[in-house]
């Protein structure tokens, strides 16, 4: 999407595992911003302005999230299908994945999620 961006990633199981995260996006940010800023010409620009996680600890909340991370730009009005979306996931999914894999992930439900994602 244009204004945010969603990923799931797995923590160690270590007690830090959260930590590593939130480190892992801070550099995301840090870097993406510098070259993003370099690139424009915009030094001090502010690119990223929230950061949010979560800890997923039900399978079925966990692959819900998988399809909504997948299907987002549908979720938004964007585009029908998200793999026709250039800078979505759901076309390497739908190209990567066991086919029924994939129409498993479909059959999850991801209206009763909350995710703060009003953009």
């Amino acid at each position: 999407m244009t204004n945010h961006y969603h990923w799931i990633g797995l923590s160690p199981e270590a007690e830090d595992g959260a930590h590593s995260l939130k480190t892992i996006s801070a550099r995301l940010h840090e870097v993406s911003t510098k070259r993003l800023n370099r690139e424009d010409g915009t030094p001090g620009r502010r690119i990223w302005f929230n950061y949010w996680d979560s800890h997923i600890t039900y399978q079925k909340s966990y692959y819900a999230r998988l399809k909504y991370v997948h299907d987002n730009p549908v979720h938004h009005g964007v585009i029908d299908h998200a793999a026709n979306y250039r800078w979505c996931s759901r076309a390497w999914l739908e190209h990567t994945a066991n086919r029924a894999f994939v129409r498993q992930l479909d059959g999850f439900k991801t209206d009763l999620l909350k995710l703060p994602d009003d953009y």
